[in-house]
Formats: C-alpha cells, structure tokens, sequence
C-alpha cells in the first residue's frame, strides 16, 4: 500500500493528502470487489486463497500470481481480514447494547 501510495504521489496523480486518502480507499475497495472469494486450506493438503492470486504451487499469495511478479500488485483486503473484523465488531456491539436477530419472513 506505501509503494502505491509513493507511486501515486510521485507520478503527480494526488498532490494532497485528502486525496490521496480517498485515491488509495478507492483503490482498495475496487481491488477487493474484484479479487475472487477466498478459501483456507483445511489441513487435508487442498489449496489456499488469498486475493485470488496463486504461486503456482495450489495457494495463493497477495500481490503475486503464478509465482511471477504481477505489474500491480493486489491491494485488495484477504476475505480472512474481513471475516474478523466483522467478528470483533460484532462482539464488542454485544458487549453495549442488546441486538436482535432479524425475524425470518
């Protein structure tokens, strides 16, 4: 993300901070939205996800598709990241205040 950043601050596409904020969130979530879902290996030697990228060997590493170095690297958000962020929220909105579950229809 430092080296996008740079890159975007250097090529004179963002001359502010506040741009470069909303540049680089923009980014992010267009990366993320684009990235397939991901998976984890469940220890029975099937392969891992991670951004939709592969190193060429069943898993998936950010940023680095078929163990070749991608031009742009993924900036997207690994499912895994999201998952316990939605976590955590969750539990500490527990801990304030009293959430009903939505009624079936």
């Amino acid at each position: 993300m430092q080296n996008h950043a740079l890159s975007l601050l250097r090529s004179g596409e963002v001359t502010s901070f506040p741009a470069l904020l909303r540049r680089v969130v923009e980014d992010v979530r267009q990366d993320t939205a684009l990235a397939p879902s991901s998976t984890t290996a469940n220890g029975n030697g099937e392969s891992t996800t991670t951004n939709g990228a592969t190193n060429g060997k069943g898993a998936t590493t950010n940023g680095n598709k078929g163990g070749v170095a991608d031009l742009k690297p993924s900036l997207a958000v690994p499912q895994s990241v999201v998952e316990e962020a939605l976590k955590v929220t969750r539990e500490c909105l527990d801990q304030l205040c009293e959430i009903e579950e939505p009624l079936a229809a």
